[in-house]
């Protein structure tokens, strides 16, 4: 398991650093390994790992075939996990151009981590919202990363929702 772990760990720090084709190497030995030991976990975090490449590789297409079919096999069994495949969802959708449907899904799957005040998992749908909305409507994005900046997380935690429910889209 640590293996796996570690190969998973590589593979994102390939990607940050645009190795590609490393990363998926990394990925893909991964999956070996977590298959044979029959860990899911690590199971999806290698191919949720694989799906983000295809993406950041502008494999759009190939991203979203491999998330459709996690999100089938993670049902609502985990919402945390279905709520990171909505995640990358939602990246590939902005990285079409389908920003509306981005920001729709984005809302939806931090529903699952803003009771939970994961500061670091609201940081990451900040900035993708932030993006999601500036390639929607501009001054929106800008209204919108106004209210975020004069809030601390617990306020941004009891009001994110009403904050987003009134953008108009």
């Amino acid at each position: 398991r640590t293996l796996a772990l570690t190969l998973c760990s590589l593979g994102d720090l390939l990607l940050d650093a645009n190795d590609f084709e490393q990363a998926r190497r990394c990925f893909e030995e991964a999956l070996t390994v977590a298959g044979r030991l029959n860990d899911n976990f690590i199971i999806f975090y290698s191919t949720i790992s694989t799906a983000r490449l295809a993406r950041l590789g502008g494999q759009v297409e190939e991203a979203e075939a491999v998330l459709t079919q996690l999100a089938a096999r993670q049902g609502t069994s985990s919402p945390y996990r279905l709520s990171q495949v909505e995640f990358e969802q939602a990246c590939c959708r902005l990285a079409v151009g389908r920003a509306q449907e981005a920001v729709e899904i984005f809302q939806k799957s931090m529903l699952v981590h803003q009771p939970a005040g994961s500061s670091e998992e609201l940081g990451k749908y900040i900035i993708w919202l932030s993006a999601a909305y500036a390639s929607h409507d501009s001054r929106a994005c800008l209204e919108q990363l106004d209210r975020l900046a004069a809030m601390d997380l617990a306020q941004f935690k009891s009001s994110y929702i009403t904050l987003n429910a009134s953008q108009a889209y």
